[in-house]
Order: structure tokens, then sequence, then C-alpha cells
């Protein structure tokens, strides 16, 4: 942080503080002025460009803000007029370009309409596209119809956990109502009272379809007569009947000859002895690319006898009975 004195920045008196004792104008520091005073660089326009703070940022739309050595907004061509409406761009280098990005951390670059990146050197080039952690990457392809697809996030990481902070149900010393401290064992000796109600489930969802059973015109859909238990007072139309929307696992991708990756569903099956430790997880079934063989199909199980994975092959003719075709594995 810059500092200055008093006389070095040219305040000579300053109401409420020049008669405070022990106050010397001439050589006390203004620690106020020199918080203000270090963003000397900074322009603050709300009428015509917005608000900017930091050495070199620029903020290109009234209703947007740079934050940060040489962040930058500004618009995005052909998106609404190129305006750069409610768009940040916070952390050094950070830049956003469109209407409704948002880009935060260092390096971070948000562009479009509607785009987010969260984390150092992110990028989230498309339309409502997020991408969230260390160099997570979302970019629009040009004839790569697979990639250039709104409303899609990448997370930078290894691994994903659902749960928020109890997802590992660590020891919490703050004694919240899962894991507390309490006398046990009869010595008199505090300890971690590990024992936890049983774990949530999760699901992942595809996307749902639009709930039609109220009618959007209010007069057609009496709200005093609704009863969610009688279907006869739900004003439901059929025509509005949507499906919902498909669920796609997909593998990591390979180029030219390599092999694309793999998916496995993982279990952890209860260890042989009792211990509160994690226990390990295992593969019970695989779907990979290595299924070339005629019979052969892209499904590995979990043999218990064998102990290994072996791969589900298409039985001969007949062989699940008359007219179909069993699914086998090796002895």
């Amino acid at each position: 942080m810059t500092v200055w004195s008093c006389r070095e920045i040219g305040v000579s008196h300053i109401p409420g503080l020049s008669k405070t004792k022990g106050l010397n104008m001439n050589n006390t520091v203004v620690i106020a002025s020199a918080v203000l005073l270090s963003f000397a660089p900074t322009s603050i326009d709300r009428v015509n460009s917005g608000v900017a703070v930091g050495p070199s940022a620029t903020a290109g739309d009234r209703d947007s803000v740079a934050i940060g050595h040489r962040a930058k907004t500004k618009g995005f061509p052909k998106v609404s007029g190129e305006t750069a409406a409610e768009t940040i761009a916070v952390g050094a280098d950070a830049r956003a370009e469109g209407w409704r990005c948002s880009a935060v951390g260092a390096r971070a670059r948000a562009g479009v309409v509607s785009a987010t990146a969260l984390g150092r050197g992110t990028l989230a080039w498309g339309p409502h596209m997020i991408a969230i952690g260390r160099g997570a990457l979302m970019e629009q392809v040009e004839a790569s119809h697979d990639l250039n697809v709104s409303n899609a996030c990448g997370i930078s990481g290894d691994s994903l956990w659902l749960g928020g902070r109890l997802a590992h149900k660590m020891i919490d010393p703050t004694g919240d109502s899962y894991i507390h401290e309490k006398l046990d064992g009869g010595d008199g000796k505090s300890r971690w009272d590990v024992s936890t109600s049983p774990p949530q489930t999760y699901t992942i969802h595809g996307m749902d379809a639009y709930d039609a059973r109220f009618d959007q015109n209010p007069q057609r859909f009496q709200q005093e007569l609704f009863d969610e238990n009688v279907p006869a007072t739900w004003t439901h139309r059929e025509e509005k009947d949507v499906a919902g929307g498909s669920l796609h696992i997909a593998a990591g991708r390979g180029t030219g000859t390599a092999e694309g990756g793999a998916i496995e569903f993982q279990t952890a099956p209860a260890g042989t002895v009792s211990q509160n430790r994690k226990n390990v997880l295992k593969t019970a079934v695989k779907i990979d690319t290595n299924y070339a063989a005629q019979n052969a199909t892209p499904m590995l199980l979990w043999d218990n006898q064998a102990l290994t994975l072996k791969r589900v092959m298409v039985g001969p003719p007949d062989s699940g009975g008359p007219g179909f075709r069993a699914l086998v594995i090796t002895n």
C-alpha cells in the first residue's frame, strides 16, 4: 500500500481530526487517505464506463465492474448490442466480455452471454457456460458440435464429493448435532462420538419437464380450491405434457487412434474386521472401448470367484432360449 503524509497529499485540515490528541497534521500519516489514494490509477465513472478499480482496469459499460490489475469488461460482438451490462471481472488480468458474464480469479475469462468462470485461469467462452476450479476450460470449438453446447459446466479437479462439509463425516470440534465430544469408556476421559445418522442418498438428475399442473391463467385456476391430494382440483392441460431430459455419462475422448476413457462404477464392500476406517473402493462394473471381438460387449463385470473383472460376451444363437442369445462370461 502506498502511504503519504498529510502534507504530501495536500491535506491541511480534516474536520474532527485536526484537534485530536496526539495528531500532527504535518507529519502524521492519515491511513484513510492513503487507502483512497492507493487507487490513484483507478478510473471510476458510473455514468459512462462503469466501475473500474485497479491499475489499468477498464469497465466498458456503465453497469459493469472491473476490479484488479488490468481487469477488463467489455461487450461481445453481435450479442445484445455489444453491451457489457451486469458483467464483472475480478482479479489480475481477469476479463469478462459479453452480457451478464462473470470472471473471478487471476486470468479468468468469461465471454459471449451469461458465462461464468470461477478460479485462476478458468475459461468459459460460450452462452451460459460455467467453468469452476483452477484451469477449468469450457470453450466453443469450430466444427466440433459436441463441445458447442450451451449451459455446459466444466469442473477442474480429480474428484467431486457430494455432501458439503460432512461429505467425509470428519470430526467436527465445534460439537454439532452429528459428531460431538462426550465421556465414554468408563475411564472419565473425553472422546469423540463418531456415531452418526445414516448418510444421505444423492441423486443426479437429468432436466425435469415443466410442471403444468397449475395453469398460469389466474382466471382458470382458483387457488382457494386447490388440494394437492385431489387431482380433480388441479388445472392440468394435456397439451402441456413434456418428456423429461436424458442423462448422459460420457468418458473422456481420445484423439485419432488412441483409446477413449472408461466408465467405472465403484462400490466399497464391507471389510472383514471391524474398524472405523473407510473401506476400499472396488470396481463392480466397467464400460470401456476394448470390445473389438465380434461377440464382445463394452461391459466388464466383477467375478467374485476369480477376483477380477471379466468381459461380458454375447452367446451363440438360442443360448438364452429359442430366439434369444445369452450374455455370458468365461469360467
